[in-house]
C-alpha cells in the first residue's frame, strides 16, 4: 500500500479505534487485502451495549457520507477466545433471535 493511501486509511482508523475502545473489555482489528475496509471488533459488556450503540450512532454521523459504518451483534465472542472451551453454547432456545441464528 502506498504511503499517502496508508496515511488515508489511519485517520478514520484512529477515529473508530478511539472512540470505541473506550467502552470494551477487549478489541482487535483486521486487514485484508481491500485497502478501502477497516474491521474492528469489540467485546462490549451486556450492560454497556445502550452506550456503546450510541457511540457508533455519534461516530456514523462524525464519519458522514465518506464512510460506511456496518454495525452487528450481539455475536458471540469467538475473536477473544483463546480455545474452544471459553466458547459459550450456542442457546437452544429453539428460536433464532438474530440473523445469525442465535
Amino acid at each position: 500500500m502506498n504511503q499517502g493511501l496508508a496515511e488515508r486509511r489511519a485517520a478514520p482508523d484512529a477515529q473508530v479505534a478511539g472512540r470505541l475502545k473506550p467502552l470494551t473489555v477487549d478489541h482487535g482489528s483486521r486487514t485484508g487485502d481491500d485497502v478501502t475496509l477497516l474491521t474492528h471488533y469489540y467485546l462490549v459488556r451486556a450492560d454497556d451495549l445502550e452506550q456503546s450503540d450510541a457511540a457508533v450512532q455519534e461516530l456514523r454521523d462524525d464519519l458522514g457520507e465518506r464512510h460506511t459504518v456496518e454495525y452487528v451483534g450481539p455475536l458471540l465472542p469467538l475473536d477473544f477466545a483463546e480455545s474452544a472451551d471459553d466458547v459459550p453454547p450456542i442457546p437452544a432456545s429453539g428460536t433464532a433471535s438474530s440473523r445469525w441464528g442465535w
